[in-house]
């Protein structure tokens, strides 16, 4: 579409502009509105997003009242409007959906999703349809933190557990490396979604042709079936997850590969083969991976086990791989397939209390989602961009939501076309060789980095209680305090505590904003509540997992002894 840009000299003898004859400043005194805008419409605590920046006014404003550049970003639709003065203040032209996300997404430190929305005048009719996209894909980009926002907070303590529980059983056992690459059979995925019922009846005829993959939950809708997976997938750090799917499972030749968040009474409790790998809430650094001789891969996933699966068919074949089951939507008003024990039909209720939307389905008709299906659905087109051969991946579920980036393919079709392919299998595995005193020895040097810490953190804390009675950070104090918080950091970057820092970080980071004309006592009051619950907060999780390294301590002297 061509737009008329017309510029028209002020009283005040700026320029003002209009777009299809409709003006987008003030014809009188446009940098007095500029002002007033900046007065009173921008929040210097949120990300501002300016719809339109026209002749540049408020972005001058905002320069000259000196704004945070973290806070502002501009998206201008019209391109010709580009100007090469603007250099403080990011500025997308144009209106690229995936540019836009990115932008705003990288903004939104600390998964926030505090925004604040300005549109320029008049150009909510002029770009009226670019306008809502705009809105629409801020609420989505809201809705996708404040999932993974509230996923962190609620899990963190659990996979910080299963992080150090984990390693004894990743000392002990395989680990996924040893599966890289060690067969060119054709993979199938099997998730738990509504459409998995129908594609049954093939799997079962094919079975014998292919290595099968269950996603989590998905293994009991398999068994009740009479089909066993070569492997499944655990990633969920829930005892939930383990006394549903996992207890009592029995399994004559499925083997397990794990994450190092997983809940490890499954690791603890499972007789057959296990593999280990690490994800995106484990930080390898630690000394204990190198001290244990680990060199466990990291897997590309995301809020799902179906991701993780996905990377790891990619990982351990150069094979066609088939996803099936892979609804992320509620096909048929249903949340699973058959035989899966989460599975419920949906009613109206329940698609109210679940704030349900409508998008386009896997055959081009339209199907009921949620926003954490979206992310999900963002995280496959995500791994999709980087994997390598993804010209040979189909989504073969034929229901549910249409994922980009995938080829879509009848699942007969695709069985049809397996026996072509070659299905030689190169699976190496050497026996695991290790060294319980080793582990023993290594996890209670990990123990005393915490106890340091500990020591480290309260010895913070009494100094910033010695600036109450002059609300004052004297400079010798604030050395002392920063050369404490560079050797606490140092210290917590060698050792395995990774998930339970971000939801504290994430809170103190947005808890504690800085209020408008502060006082001095109001900021000293502001930076020492911010320090003291940063201390406290440190101090209580590296206590807790204080006592994570001693009940792995204490199963591996049993192991040990029952070994003698």
């Amino acid at each position: 579409m061509l737009y008329d840009v017309e510029y028209l000299p002020t009283k005040t003898g700026d320029e003002t502009i209009k777009i299809n004859n409709m003006l987008i400043h003030s014809k009188y005194n446009p940098q007095r509105e500029a002002e007033q805008i900046y007065q009173n419409k921008i929040n210097q605590n949120h990300l501002n997003i300016i719809f339109g920046i026209g002749n540049g006014f408020l972005y001058d404003a905002l320069v000259n009242a000196k704004v945070s550049k973290d806070k502002i970003l501009f998206i201008e639709p019209l391109e010709q409007l580009k100007n090469n003065r603007y250099t403080l203040y990011p500025i997308i032209y144009g209106t690229r959906t995936k540019e836009i996300e990115l932008a705003i997404t990288e903004k939104l430190i600390n998964y926030s999703k505090e925004v604040n929305v300005i549109c320029t005048s008049n150009y909510d009719k002029i770009f009226a349809e670019e306008y809502v996209k705009l809105l629409k894909l801020i609420k989505e980009i809201q809705n996708k933190n404040t999932i993974y926002k509230n996923t962190i907070t609620k899990f963190a303590d659990l996979w910080q557990e299963n992080i150090i529980r984990n390693m004894l059983y990743s000392y002990n056992s395989s680990n996924l490396s040893d599966l890289e690459k060690t067969t060119s059979k054709p993979i199938v995925v099997a998730s738990g979604g509504p459409s998995l019922t129908k594609q049954i009846p093939l799997l079962k005829n094919i079975r014998d042709l292919v290595i099968l993959i269950a996603s989590g939950s998905t293994i009991h809708t398999l068994v009740k079936n009479e089909i066993e997976p070569d492997y499944i997938i655990s990633i969920d750090g829930g005892m939930i997850n383990y006394e549903r799917h996992f207890k009592n499972l029995n399994l004559k030749h499925a083997e397990l590969i794990f994450s190092l968040t997983s809940k490890y009474e499954i690791q603890q409790t499972f007789t057959n083969r296990q593999f280990a790998f690490y994800d995106n809430e484990v930080s390898i650094d630690s000394s204990v991976f190198k001290q244990l001789g680990l060199r466990i891969p990291h897997i590309k996933g995301g809020g799902s086990v179906a991701h993780y699966a996905l990377s790891i068919a990619r990982y351990i074949s150069d094979g066609p791989i088939a996803l099936i089951g892979q609804d992320l939507a509620y096909t048929n008003n249903r949340t699973h397939a058959e035989g899966n024990k989460n599975m419920r039909e949906i009613d109206r209720e329940y698609i109210e209390n679940r704030g349900l939307v409508e998008v386009e389905g896997y055959d081009g008709g339209i199907v009921l989602t949620d926003y954490a299906f979206l992310t999900m659905r963002d995280n496959f087109e995500e791994i999709m961009r980087e994997i390598d051969q993804p010209s040979t991946i189909y989504n073969c579920t034929e229901g549910g939501i249409k994922i980009g980036g995938m080829d879509q393919k009848r699942f007969e079709v695709f069985c049809n076309g397996i026996s072509k392919c070659k299905s030689t299998k190169k699976n190496t595995i050497a026996s695991s060789e290790y060294n319980i005193d080793n582990y023993i020895v290594t996890m209670r040097k990990e123990k005393g980095k915490y106890k340091e810490i500990v020591i480290l953190l309260k010895t913070a804390e009494r100094l910033l209680e010695s600036t109450v009675a002059s609300k004052e950070f004297p400079a010798s104090t604030q050395k002392k305090l920063d050369s404490i918080d560079s050797k606490f950091k140092q210290l917590l970057e060698t050792t395995l505590i990774s998930s339970v820092k971000d939801p504290i970080v994430m809170r103190i980071m947005t808890q504690y904003n800085q209020k408008d004309n502060e006082t001095h006592d109001e900021s000293y009051a502001r930076i020492y509540f911010q320090q003291k619950d940063l201390y406290k907060s440190f101090i209580e999780v590296v206590k807790k997992c204080i006592t994570y390294v001693d009940a792995t301590i204490n199963e591996a002297e049993e192991m040990r002894d029952g070994i003698k």
